[in-house]
């Protein structure tokens, strides 16, 4: 299941992510937020967290 938030107007924006996901360390939830600068979307921040409420940060790419 997922669900999301999502605003825009013109060329900046924001949304927001959750999507639920099960793997070999079990089940968690994916937050992903993101920002539209410039007209591009950039992702901001994207973590899971697992059922025992420990948080890992998942990579997000930089603009260099």
């Amino acid at each position: 299941m997922w669900s999301s938030s999502y605003e825009e107007s013109g060329t900046s924006g924001n949304a927001q992510y959750k999507i639920d996901v099960d793997g070999e360390r079990g089940p968690g939830v994916v937050y992903v937020d993101l920002e539209k600068r410039a007209g591009v979307w950039i992702v901001i921040r994207a973590n899971l967290i697992m059922r025992d409420n420990s948080k890992i940060a998942l990579s997000v790419a930089t603009d260099k």
